[in-house]
């Protein structure tokens, strides 16, 4: 298996639009389309206006262009102003038609979705999130050297398993764990992260035995110190000795 594209993909991917459907098949789009269209209705009733794989392209294209535009924080009046906006977002549809597929976009059926949210914290995106993830493998094939890594995605709305960060600019983002391919520079960095790491720990070891030499000369010192005076009290009691027979030979 050579890692990189996988044959699949290779075969499938003949302009912009194929390469797209590779990440976002028919049966994703089957799915959004459905349960956005069962929304539309709910919300808008008879002047809803069936979405088909049409609008949806369209919808998700201005997305990402915006995205391109990096337009995060920009006011979707001001991408879709005549004179300040861009051309391309007025030309694709209305800002009225963006904010209504905004509104009713859904990934599951909202009615039944308390139910299946006790027992699954995806259950607003799961279907889709599964086959998404079901095609992954499908388009690429890793290498032998893959790491995990950990993903923060800035996120203000509602999601169960947010986490609060104050020190990141955001502070609030949901925690991803990735398995993704090791590059060139993604080797050199690990390597270069390991020999600091040998270093510390070589540093630590010499370190350690710099104290230990220490505290065996200490106690080598000790050692003689209480030879000394092992050494004196014995002086001191033989003088004692010496005293007391002279004491008796001159009685």
């Amino acid at each position: 298996m050579v890692p990189g594209p996988s044959r699949f993909a290779v075969t499938r991917v003949h302009d912009i639009k194929s390469a797209f459907e590779l990440f976002i098949p028919q049966s994703v789009e089957r799915i959004i389309l459905d349960n956005t269209n069962l929304e539309g209705r709910r919300v808008y009733g008879a002047n809803w206006k069936e979405l088909d794989g049409t609008h949806l392209h369209a919808y998700m294209g201005v997305l990402i262009l915006a995205g391109v535009y990096r337009s995060r924080d920009e006011p979707t009046a001001s991408l879709w102003n005549a004179e300040t906006g861009r051309a391309i977002f007025r030309a694709t549809m209305s800002l009225q038609t963006f904010h209504i597929f905004s509104r009713a976009i859904r990934f599951d059926n909202r009615e039944t979705r308390p139910g299946r949210r006790e027992r699954d914290k995806l259950a607003a995106i799961r279907d889709v999130w599964d086959r998404w993830v079901e095609r992954l493998p499908l388009i690429y094939n890793p290498g032998p050297q893959v790491t995990v890594d950990e993903r923060l995605v800035p996120f203000k709305g509602r999601c169960p398993f947010r986490q609060y960060m104050p020190n990141k600019p955001e502070n609030v983002y949901p925690q991803l764990q990735l398995l993704q391919p090791l590059s060139e520079s993604s080797r050199l960095r690990t390597l270069l992260h390991l020999c600091l790491l040998y270093l510390a720990l070589l540093h630590l070891c010499l370190l350690y035995l710099a104290l230990l030499h220490l505290c065996l000369r200490y106690l080598a010192l000790l050692l003689l110190c209480l030879r000394y005076l092992a050494l004196l009290h014995l002086c001191l009691r033989l003088g004692r000795n010496v005293n007391g027979a002279r004491a008796v030979l001159q009685t």
